[in-house]
């Protein structure tokens, strides 16, 4: 792990006889497909190349993250998924691309969780709604650096200190619609900022900051994020007109772009973020693909849907996601392992859904590795 590890593709040629009109026709065939493939949606490329190659860069740089779902109880486990994300410093800010189609081969032998692999991507291979879609043509054009336990952006997942939230609040105050019926789209979010603050932040309520103050033994703490517009650990945006015909991410990477946003990570910046969480209006008018919310393993951006990012059981159970946590799964009455079945703690889904919570920190093992409890564990 503290290598690098660089690992290259290559590009296979058809050797064509100039006396075979059969294979040369077959040639050219393929060479247009490949050569279409490259050209797809020229009209999307150019929109893709007028956002991410004003500074005159044809290819980026991105760490690929995992992205954990938490279900609604009673739903089905949810598949972890793979974006990529860039720094903060770069030219085009702090956007998570969708990393789609056969990545199971191209990351082979790699272990993702840990949000240190980062690839180098060519501009033209990124599609609608910040794609990157791995098959036969773009995988020789991608290339891997694994940089081990080198990489800095794991300081953000360390188990104690402060770290300082954002709540980006992502709504259209205007409009009339009840946030909280589920049977149309509304493109409110039901919490006022002043609202989503007391949820998420104050001593009075069962929330992140209490829970993991109490958890950790108070070696970890929670607090409101400061910095331009952030108001009690809330920076309000006012949401695009097509918000409810976008995904999550696309939302998220829709609010990283706007300036109130991206200026609070740019050099020179003294605002105090750590932790980002993107609460936006409820499915069906932002699509969640199936999840109540999302958290990056190791990393620092999660993502709620209104009605549940008041809930502990989900805003503690996604931050424990970005500290590194994995679900805590137990077997069922059938003997079949379930993602979310241990009751014992948070990183379950067996906490009471309410704004209340549930009197539970996290089970044994998790709390024994981030050793918040070191002077009372021993080893026999």
């Amino acid at each position: 792990r503290d290598k690098i590890i660089d690992i290259e593709h290559s590009t296979h040629t058809m050797k064509l006889s100039s006396t075979c009109l059969l294979a040369s026709t077959l040639s050219g065939f393929i060479g247009q497909a490949s050569a279409a493939h490259l050209r797809a949606n020229s009209a999307t490329q150019k929109r893709r190349k007028a956002v991410y190659t004003g500074k005159g860069f044809d290819f980026f740089e991105c760490d690929v993250v995992e992205t954990i779902g938490v279900a609604f109880p009673g739903e089905e486990d949810l598949a972890p998924t793979l974006g990529c994300e860039t720094d903060t410093e770069h030219e085009f800010g702090d956007v998570v691309f969708d990393l789609e189609g056969d990545t199971e081969e191209f990351f082979h032998g790699l272990d993702l969780s840990y949000g240190d692999v980062r690839i180098r991507v060519p501009v033209d291979v990124v599609g609608e709604h910040d794609v990157i879609k791995f098959d036969e043509v773009t995988s020789a054009q991608i290339t891997i650096t694994y940089t081990g336990n080198e990489r800095r952006n794991l300081a953000s997942s360390a188990p104690t200190g402060v770290k300082y939230v954002v709540a980006i609040r992502v709504s259209n105050d205007r409009a009339s619609c009840d946030p909280n019926r589920t049977s149309s789209p509304c493109s409110r979010v039901a919490q006022s900022a002043s609202q989503l603050s007391n949820d998420l932040f104050s001593w009075r309520n069962t929330n992140m900051k209490t829970i993991y103050k109490k958890c950790s033994d108070r070696k970890l703490l929670i607090k409101p994020a400061e910095g331009p517009g952030i108001v009690n650990g809330v920076l309000q945006l006012d949401a695009p007109s097509n918000i409810c015909s976008m995904t999550y991410d696309d939302v998220s990477n829709w609010a990283f772009r706007q300036d109130k946003v991206d200026r609070l990570f740019r050099t020179g910046s003294t605002a105090k973020v750590t932790h980002k969480m993107i609460v936006m209006p409820n499915n069906p008018c932002v699509d969640f693909k199936g999840a109540a919310a999302w958290g990056q393993v190791n990393r620092s951006i999660s993502w709620y849907q209104s009605k549940s990012v008041s809930f502990p059981a989900v805003h503690v159970h996604e931050f424990g996601h970005n500290l590194g946590m994995k679900h805590s799964g137990a077997p069922n009455a059938q003997g079949v392992y379930r993602e979310y079945a241990d009751g014992n703690g948070y990183m379950g889904n067996k906490a009471i859904w309410d704004p209340e919570g549930s009197s539970m920190c996290f089970n044994a093992a998790k709390m024994w590795y981030f050793q918040w409890w070191s002077s009372s564990q021993r080893i026999v």
